[in-house]
């Protein structure tokens, strides 16, 4: 099922500096307007500055959403 879509084309978080990658992010997602659940699990491959986490997991706040967890296989450094 279908409840999240990437609504905005970004460019490749991996070309930016970390401070443009959240405006990179900001409103790139849209959550279904019948979606209900309160909790969710994001899994990711790799998080560098988590951005793109963060704003799926707002767009599923402004939704209801109470709970978000993020799960990753791995974290890159700077």
């Amino acid at each position: 099922i279908k409840s999240c879509e990437r609504i905005k084309m970004t460019a490749a978080q991996s070309s930016l500096s970390f401070d443009a990658r959240k405006n990179n992010m900001k409103n790139a997602f849209s959550i279904r307007e019948n979606f209900t659940a309160k909790s969710v699990l994001i899994i990711d491959d790799v998080i560098t500055s988590g951005e793109t986490c963060n704003a799926l997991s707002l767009a599923l706040k402004k939704r209801g959403v109470t709970t978000v967890i993020i799960a990753a296989i791995a974290r890159a450094g700077n």
